[in-house]
């Protein structure tokens, strides 16, 4: 299986557990992702995401799941 690298911003907690969104047809999908490893930037995400996911790095603290969202890709 492949790791993704996620910079720590991108992984929430939520319940005790690790949160990633995605942007899936205009809206935020929650996502549980397992940690395999860290450094002081960045997760290695050993499941929960697939490639070719577009993962939600900024403004994501106040998401919810299936949340309307508008892309700025800056």
């Amino acid at each position: 299986s492949k790791i993704i690298s996620l910079p720590k911003e991108a992984v929430l907690d939520r319940q005790d557990r690790k949160i990633v969104f995605t942007h899936q047809d205009g809206k935020a999908k929650w996502n549980y992702v397992k940690i395999a490893h860290e450094n002081s930037t960045h997760f290695a995400i050993s499941s929960g995401l697939e490639e070719g996911d577009e993962v939600i790095i900024k403004g994501n603290f106040n998401l919810a799941h299936g949340k309307n969202i508008q892309v700025d890709n800056d």
